[in-house]
């Protein structure tokens, strides 16, 4: 998430930027940018939902490097929202 000072000027970004999600384990990944959305999608792989502590989780793999099968992450995350 980028935060700014209430009185500095908008940041300005293009309509594809390289992210970080640290806490996925993602270093590097490109999105699009859509200013009018609400929520946001990641596409993912090999998804497996489990529970963890009481908490319903998902396992997945991230391809973060376009047209790059063969970089992947695996990533594990809470279920906030469905």
């Amino acid at each position: 998430m980028v935060t700014r000072a209430h009185d500095e000027e908008p940041l300005v970004i293009g309509w594809r930027e390289w992210l970080v999600l640290p806490d996925l384990g993602i270093a590097r990944v490109k999105a699009k940018t859509d200013t009018g959305a609400r929520t946001s999608a990641l596409h993912a792989d090999e998804l497996e939902r489990f529970v963890a502590r009481g908490r319903p989780m998902a396992r997945f793999v991230v391809h973060p490097l376009q047209r790059n099968r063969e970089t992947f992450v695996h990533c594990e995350a809470e279920i906030v929202d469905e």
